[in-house]
């Protein structure tokens, strides 16, 4: 039986493509180059699936927010362009589905801005009492976060 839920990694992402031989269906707000760079070097080593669709929101704010690379999309236009493909573009696209061969990824994209961290969380690792503070104390990260 297939498991039911996993994590969304780069490396999860870049397997599905990896093994995709019939169909292969991306719909993200971005790609990571890492990702982008294995569906590249799959189409250039064997063409890739024989059904294939790179749906992306190509927009500046997309790569601000982290939720993909810029350099993805140069990566994957001249090779997608080689096969007579396009990235095909969908503003406002927030959600990420891989369609595998029979294989299906839904997940919600975390921007990178988010999951590298915040500033508290590298403070907490440096002050042990941090959790401590309470709000009303707007010394060191609180003051920072709040303009303070």
């Amino acid at each position: 039986m297939a498991r039911l839920f996993t994590i969304a990694s780069d490396e999860a992402l870049s397997s599905m493509v990896s093994n995709a031989k019939d169909r292969l269906v991306l719909v993200a707000p971005g790609l990571s180059s890492g990702v982008a760079s294995v569906l590249a070097d799959r189409i250039k080593r064997d063409g890739g699936p024989k059904v294939l669709s790179v749906i992306l929101d190509i927009d500046p704010e997309v790569c601000r927010l982290g939720f993909g690379d810029i350099e993805a999309i140069d990566l994957l236009r001249p090779v997608l362009e080689s096969r007579g493909l396009a990235i095909q573009m969908q503003k406002g696209v927030r959600i990420g589905l891989v369609v595998a061969d029979s294989e299906i990824l839904i997940y919600s994209p975390t921007p990178r801005l988010i999951e590298s961290g915040s500033n508290f969380r590298r403070e907490a690792k440096r002050d042990p009492h941090l959790g401590q503070r309470s709000r009303g104390d707007c010394s060191g990260v609180w003051g920072r976060c709040r303009g303070g």
